[in-house]
């Protein structure tokens, strides 16, 4: 998948796809991009705060050193099964922190038609 100079993943222009059914050389294809840092030039976040809600309490999280991923309508392949895996859409951050090792979801929304309506789970 080609990354250009200012950190997007330009999913649509990839050869990247999913089979669709058992025999048949359809393919459906991932699109749309996906926001990166700009290149190892580009400085990690330094510090983020992220707020969630556990057992009933809001926390903060802090986050340093961290490397976000935007997903701003990027599709997802429809397959191998389409009515059991259909094509989706993400929104939203996906966020690695260097200082955890662990990647932490940032409102993300994920969009979907199931039985032809649609469906948007966060």
């Amino acid at each position: 998948m080609p990354i250009d100079s200012n950190g997007v993943y330009q999913i649509s222009l990839g050869n990247l796809g999913q089979p669709v059914g058992q025999m048949t050389s359809e393919m459906n294809k991932y699109q749309s991009a996906i926001q990166g840092r700009k290149g190892e030039k580009d400085a990690y976040q330094a510090v983020k705060f992220l707020e969630r809600i556990t057992n009933g309490k809001k926390i903060k999280v802090k986050l340093t050193k961290t490397d976000p991923m935007k997903f701003q309508g990027a599709t997802l392949a429809a397959g191998p099964h389409i009515a059991r895996f259909p094509q989706t859409k993400v929104h939203g951050d996906l966020i690695y922190d260097y200082s955890a090792e662990t990647w932490f979801a940032n409102d993300i929304k994920i969009s979907y038609l199931q039985a032809g309506a649609k469906v948007t789970d966060n």
